[in-house]
């Protein structure tokens, strides 16, 4: 996967780009700069990944992502995940790659959300949380979140994500 932002981000969205590629397994940041979707849909086809990701910012913070798919043309998803607050890694502690990374989904509400991810990331949903490797544990206790960690030990690694909400963005 491709990792990007919208035009004129932000600080917060660049490092926010760099700290995801270490956690989500073979993406890759592409910086936008002035390069419209149709060339990160090429670069993506270039460098064979089949789907970008775009964080896209107001005000200067992180409020939105959204997935592009990318074959031989390229579509948006029908999806869109809404951040209502973001902490990077770099004001957590460690700084590690992660190879293999599954989702880990604690209690309902927080399955619905990591089933969902699961199809626009392409990373595995898993029933029991694994003794090792990466794990996106997505928790609903106070608000959905996201926080990726290595195991064992339950080390924190990469940005964790408060969610604002979820959902396509248009009717089929």
């Amino acid at each position: 996967m491709i990792v990007t932002t919208s035009r004129r981000p932000s600080h917060l969205a660049r490092i926010l780009c760099r700290e995801l590629v270490r956690v989500i397994p073979k993406s890759r940041y592409v910086p936008r700069g002035s390069k419209t979707i149709e060339e990160i849909a090429s670069i993506a086809r270039e460098l064979g990944h089949d789907r970008a990701m775009v964080i896209n910012c107001m005000s200067g913070k992180p409020v939105e992502l959204r997935f592009l798919q990318v074959g031989q043309r390229w579509q948006w998803e029908n999806a869109r995940i809404e951040i209502e607050e973001v902490k990077l890694q770099r004001n957590l502690g460690l700084r590690n790659k992660l190879e293999d990374t599954k989702i880990y989904a604690q209690g309902a509400k927080a399955l619905g959300f990591a089933e969902w991810v699961e199809k626009l990331l392409d990373i595995k949903c898993v029933d029991k949380l694994p003794a090792t490797g990466g794990v996106a544990l997505i928790t609903s206790e106070d608000g959905l979140k996201i926080q990726f960690q290595v195991m064992p030990g339950s080390k924190k690694v990469g940005p964790v994500f408060k969610i604002a909400g979820f959902g396509r963005l248009y009717k089929d």
